[in-house]
C-alpha cells in the first residue's frame, strides 16, 4: 500500500454564457427554390408500333445462290508415306560400352573408426556447487498472504432463478423420433 494519499480534488462547474439567439415565428422547412422550381409530374408517352408492308411470301429453304453454285468436292484423305531407308542393326546388341567395360568400379571396405586414448580423467568428488553458488546465498522470500476485503453486496430476498420471459414463453416438449432400421438383402 501507498503511503501518500492525495487530496480530493473538486470539479469546476460547467460555466453557461447566455446569448440573444432565439427562434421566432414558425419554421416551415421550405425554402423558396423548392417552392418555384418545384419537381412536376410528368407522364410517359405510350410506345407507338409503325405499320409496315414487309410479310414472308412462299416458302423459305434457306439455301442461297452461292451455296448452291459452288459446291465443294468430297476430298479424300492422301494416305501416309512412310519412306523406306537402309538403316538396320546387324549383330548382337548387348548395351555394353567400351568405357563401361574398361572401367569396372571397385568395391572397398570401410575403415573402423578410431578412437584415440587419452588421459582425461575425474578425480575426487564431484559436488556441483561452485565458490559463487556457494558463497552469494539468496534470501528465501516468504509470499504475502491474500487479503480478502470485506464487502456490502449481499442477495436481499428469495431468488427463484425464473424470468418474465422464460415462464411466458414455454416451448413445447418435442418427441424423438423412433431410429427404423431398414431391412438389407445383403446375407
Amino acid at each position: 500500500a501507498s503511503t501518500f494519499i492525495g487530496p480530493d480534488g473538486e470539479r469546476v462547474g460547467l460555466a453557461r454564457r447566455p446569448d440573444n439567439l432565439r427562434p421566432e415565428g414558425n419554421f416551415g422547412g421550405s425554402t423558396t427554390t423548392a417552392t418555384t422550381y418545384g419537381a412536376k409530374d410528368g407522364e410517359r408517352a405510350s410506345p407507338m408500333r409503325r405499320a409496315d408492308n414487309l410479310r414472308l411470301e412462299g416458302e423459305f429453304g434457306g439455301s442461297t445462290t452461292t451455296s448452291s453454285a459452288f459446291i465443294g468436292p468430297n476430298g479424300e484423305r492422301v494416305g501416309l508415306a512412310r519412306p523406306a531407308d537402309n538403316l538396320r542393326l546387324e549383330g548382337d546388341f548387348g548395351g555394353n560400352t567400351t568405357n563401361a567395360s574398361a572401367y569396372v568400379p571397385v568395391e572397398s571396405e570401410r575403415a573402423a573408426p578410431l578412437r584415440r586414448a587419452d588421459n582425461l580423467r575425474h578425480e575426487g568428488d564431484f559436488g556441483g556447487v561452485t565458490t559463487t553458488s556457494s558463497t552469494f546465498v539468496g534470501p528465501n522470500g516468504e509470499r504475502v498472504g491474500l487479503a480478502r476485503r470485506p464487502d456490502n453486496l449481499r442477495p436481499e430476498g428469495d431468488f427463484g432463478g425464473v424470468t418474465t420471459t422464460s415462464s411466458t414463453f414455454v416451448g413445447p416438449d418435442g418427441e424423438r423420433v423412433g431410429l427404423a432400421r431398414r431391412p438389407d438383402n445383403l446375407r
